[in-house]
Formats: C-alpha cells, sequence, structure tokens
C-alpha cells in the first residue's frame, strides 16, 4: 500500500530541576525572549490549550504554544537547532533526539491516547469486529491517515493484521475535491482527541483493542532551557490534577508512571 497523504496530525520526578538548574542562575526565571517555548504533538491540542490560562498564570510569563506532528516537523526542527524549553512528542522521538543531544536525559510520560476511526460521508457502517472493519475499509471511497501522525504503527498494525496490505484506496490517489455521492464514505484515523476535535468527522470511536498499539505522550526538557522556573511550575501542572479533565475530555487517560516533582 502506498503511504497515506500526511495530514495534519510528565510524569516529572525530582531530578528534573537540578537538570534545569545547570542554565545558570542568570536564565532561572525568564528566557532570553521573555517566554516559554512549549512544542507538542497536535494529538495534545485541546487539553492544552484548555488549561493555556492556567499554564500561563503558574509560569508568571508568556507561553507560545506551536503544535505539530510528533514524528515530522517538530522531530526534524529540533534536529535542526530550534530551542525550546519543554516538548510534549512521542518516546521514539525523544529518543533521536537524547541521541542527539537535543534534549535532557530524563524524559516523562504524561498520558496515553488511542487511535480513533471516522467517517466523512452519510453512510452508516460497522466497524465493531474485525471482520466488519475488514468489509468496510474495503467500501470506502479512500482511508486516509498520516504517515507521520501519532496513530500510525496501530493502523499500519490493523492493515498487517487483516491483511489488507495494498488493498485499500489510498486517499492520496482519490480527487479529494469529488464531492461525496449517496452512500459513498471516507475513513479516517486520528488520535481519538484529534478525532473528537474535528467537527466535519463522524468519530466512530477507538480501534479496535487487538490492533491497538498503546501511544504514550511524553515530555523532555531542551537542552537549552532558559526558563528554568517557569518551565518546573508548568510541568507540576501538567502532571498535577488540574489536567486531569482536559485529557478526560479529549479521550485521553493518565500514564501509570507515578514519579513527581514533589
Amino acid at each position: 500500500m502506498q503511504h497515506a497523504r500526511t495530514v495534519l496530525a510528565l510524569l516529572l520526578v525530582s531530578f528534573a530541576a537540578p537538570a534545569l538548574a545547570r542554565q545558570g542562575d542568570d536564565h532561572a526565571s525568564r528566557s532570553e525572549s521573555g517566554h516559554l517555548r512549549l512544542l507538542a504533538t497536535r494529538a495534545i491540542h485541546g487539553p492544552l490549550d484548555a488549561v493555556l490560562n492556567q499554564l500561563k498564570s503558574v509560569a508568571k510569563m508568556p507561553i507560545v504554544v506551536e503544535y505539530g506532528s510528533a514524528k515530522g516537523n517538530l522531530r526534524e526542527e529540533i534536529l535542526s537547532g530550534k530551542d525550546f524549553e519543554i516538548a510534549i512528542l512521542l518516546p521514539d522521538v525523544n529518543r533521536d533526539l537524547l541521541a542527539a543531544g537535543k534534549i535532557e536525559a530524563r524524559t516523562y510520560d504524561l498520558a496515553t491516547v488511542p487511535t480513533a476511526i471516522g467517517i466523512r460521508g452519510e453512510a452508516t457502517v460497522d466497524v465493531s469486529t474485525p471482520e466488519a472493519l475488514k468489509r468496510t475499509l474495503l467500501a470506502a471511497r479512500s482511508v486516509e491517515y498520516s504517515p507521520t501522525g501519532t496513530g500510525v504503527v496501530s493502523v499500519r498494525n490493523m492493515i498487517a493484521a487483516l491483511g489488507l496490505a495494498g488493498q485499500l484506496n489510498d486517499a492520496s490517489t482519490v480527487d479529494a475535491e469529488v464531492m461525496l455521492k449517496r452512500g459513498e464514505y471516507e475513513i479516517v484515523f486520528y488520535p481519538l482527541s484529534e478525532m473528537l476535535a474535528r467537527k466535519e468527522l463522524r468519530s466512530l470511536g477507538p480501534l479496535l483493542s487487538r490492533f491497538q498499539v498503546p501511544v504514550v505522550l511524553q515530555a523532555a526538557i531542551g537542552v537549552n532551557a532558559k526558563a528554568a522556573d517557569a518551565t518546573l511550575a508548568v510541568l507540576q501542572f501538567l502532571q498535577g490534577p488540574g489536567f486531569d479533565e482536559a485529557l478526560a475530555e479529549s479521550g485521553m487517560s493518565r500514564s501509570s508512571r507515578t514519579d513527581t516533582l514533589r
């Protein structure tokens, strides 16, 4: 199967404080640019936006959040030298960044998010069993997922398990400007948190559990982080109860990690 087209897709221990302190007392409170820089996968866009004012309050400084693809543009920009205080990415991306000397040695799980299946169109489809899901995918006008997206591992796991490699209508080969006819539909895959935020899609819920590969959203601290006090305050908030409701409303759950800053 050809790659589908690319689409728009902390629990912290006390060891983090000394790591940030090494950045120097001159920059302990504020970054050189006067704001805290936070990079994040789009999978956590909704929850972060919901608490952004609270994050600014605990940081006592402006926060600039940049969303993008963890495996795509964010990874490449950091490898190319982009500075930041906090990045919320994926474990495999953070391993690459650590090897390249771009993040502190410790990384911290924040939450997990399932991969979800959605539909464009008015058709009623069945995705309740592997057999039904296979029929639905084969009948879809197109099937779309991001090759650099958060849920790509789960989607490829599903395709392999169902024996569908090379059999699906790749979204990148279908004219997106053609209106769906009566009974036609398109299947899309996103992290559940993104699916729920996309009003043009109808969510069919999480992909069947047998195909899910758990996706952990993981925080890292940039090696050139300047705003040490603000960074620690933001991470303390994100690991605390004040962030729980926003995560739950986006279909996300806390990691099982119990390390904390306290």
